[in-house]
């Protein structure tokens, strides 16, 4: 426990460094290097690679890891027919989108029709964020989760921003910037793949004799609803955007986007608590020690609530000054999609541990629902996008990310009777509620400085005297 803790801890901090790297990148220097129409098609690109790379078996990999521990040889077959099902699934879906690319130059061509000429470049990039993350999932099942997350949240942002200062000093054009984002990702690759061999844990085969039909049967099976379930719910927090994209222009593209990376700032607990409890919660699931998960669902959800709560107050009270940046005429709209988006995420992360505990148990089929809610959340963005522009766009996702954290925390709460819900949990609740009333009643300095730390100090001061209490946080002793 206390080498999860450690890693974990150590996970957070590089998650930080890197999400404040990508929050200048994006919110910062992106606007400063781009006109708003360049910056909404960059981040319409960025944001297509993503939604394919939601396509990914990162969690069949987890799920199965217990299979081949011990055995290298089944190890490296089973590492090297992953890559092969991954490579399979992509293509798959990349086919999938040319045929309807009709359909796309349908719905991009009037207000984003670069979008189009950009598709060959989204493919490319998303299959080597796809890459990436089943060699993370890999490094997950090791146990080793701190350099993947160094690689990724400092080497490869510090990367991103260079490519993007590059075409600041136009050495490359908007184009170049562009193929120029398939660089970082590919050094990071490897590098990931040169620790694996440096360490002895780089063992690829191709040999089918280690898996019997049945294996192969539940492992394709549980595939293939991970991919149509969970994978599906997460691309509706990515296929905002491309939605705005298409229906508002490239310029409300760009101010949206930039609002969303702000308010993505909150996934740092939810990726990271993933990487470090799945395990655990797995442990516990085969040895059927529900006991021991009652308890450490409870608080593993009250520990991730209430970071992020600590972030969402931060975030909120400063937020006047984070959308700096933007075209002054947007400011009240950015306002509010950012309380929609910031919400939606906190919700997000209160049922995220709900959420691994469903994908890691026998009811993982259940995750189906989420198929539903994508195709809700599509229709709910098309019609609300089209009624109240940007704001019904936060709206939708708002919405999609609600309704799916609420089923999901009503399944395990019924199939397997336990809860996340306790009485800390709704104080956390109450304290960040009356800590962002009392800072809307601090004194407004002249200096903006001046007021970012008046209300760092401030939150981090409250939170931090109800934790050291035990007022909200369980001593080690507590259950």
């Amino acid at each position: 426990m206390r080498k999860i803790i450690k890693q974990s801890s150590i996970s957070v901090f590089l998650y930080y460094v890197g999400k404040i790297i990508g929050f200048l990148n994006k919110v910062y220097l992106l606007p400063l290097v781009l006109v708003s129409s360049n910056l909404g098609l960059f981040l319409g690109v960025n944001a297509l690679a993503h939604v394919l790379a939601r396509f990914s078996l990162r969690k069949s990999i987890i799920r199965y890891s217990m299979y081949w521990r011990g055995d290298k040889q089944k190890k490296g077959a089973f590492l090297g027919w992953v890559f092969v099902a991954t490579t399979l699934v992509y293509v798959f879906i990349v086919v999938l989108f040319l045929v309807f690319k009709n359909a796309l130059i349908s719905f991009f061509n009037k207000n984003s029709p670069e979008l189009i000429i950009y598709l060959p470049l989204g493919f490319v990039l998303g299959y080597l964020i796809v890459f990436n993350i089943t060699l993370k999932a890999w490094y997950t099942t090791l146990g080793r989760v701190v350099y993947p997350n160094f690689l990724q949240h400092i080497i490869l942002q510090s990367l991103i921003s260079l490519v993007i200062l590059l075409h600041y000093f136009e050495i490359l054009s908007f184009r170049g910037l562009l193929l120029g984002m398939i660089l970082p990702y590919t050094i990071n690759a490897f590098l990931l793949i040169a620790y694996l061999w440096h360490i002895g844990e780089l063992y690829i085969n191709f040999d089918c004799c280690y898996f019997d039909r049945a294996f192969i049967y539940s492992f394709g099976v549980y595939s293939l609803f991970m991919l149509m379930g969970s994978s599906m719910a997460l691309i509706v927090v990515r296929m905002d955007i491309l939605m705005v994209l298409g229906m508002c222009g490239k310029h409300k593209a760009g101010i949206y986007g930039t609002v969303a990376s702000i308010a993505m700032l909150l996934e740092v607990l939810n990726r990271v608590a993933k990487q470090t409890t799945s395990p655990l919660f797995v442990e516990m699931l085969v040895s059927k020690n529900y006991d021991r998960l009652a308890i450490s669902y409870k608080k593993y959800t009250l520990y991730q609530f209430f970071f992020s709560s600590v972030l969402f107050s931060l975030l909120y009270a400063n937020h006047s000054y984070l959308l700096y940046a933007l075209p002054t005429e947007a400011i009240n709209v950015s306002k509010q999609i950012f309380l929609l988006l910031t919400i939606g995420e906190l919700i997000q992360n209160l049922f995220n541990t709900s959420y691994t505990i469903l994908l890691l148990s026998k009811y993982f089929k259940l995750s189906i629902f989420a198929f539903l809610v994508l195709f809700l959340g599509l229709v709910a963005n098309y019609f609300m996008i089209g009624r109240w522009g940007l704001v019904g766009a936060a709206g939708a996702t708002f919405g999609s990310l609600l309704v799916s954290g609420l089923f999901t925390c009503w399944v395990i709460w019924y199939k397997l009777g336990i809860h996340p819900f306790s009485m800390r949990l709704a104080i956390v609740g109450l304290v960040t509620f009356g800590v962002l009333v009392v800072q809307s009643l601090l004194p407004i300095m002249s200096l903006w400085w001046a007021n970012v730390g008046l209300r760092i100090c401030f939150i981090t001061a409250v939170y931090v005297f109800f934790a050291w209490y035990g007022l909200v946080l369980p001593t080690a002793t507590s259950k």
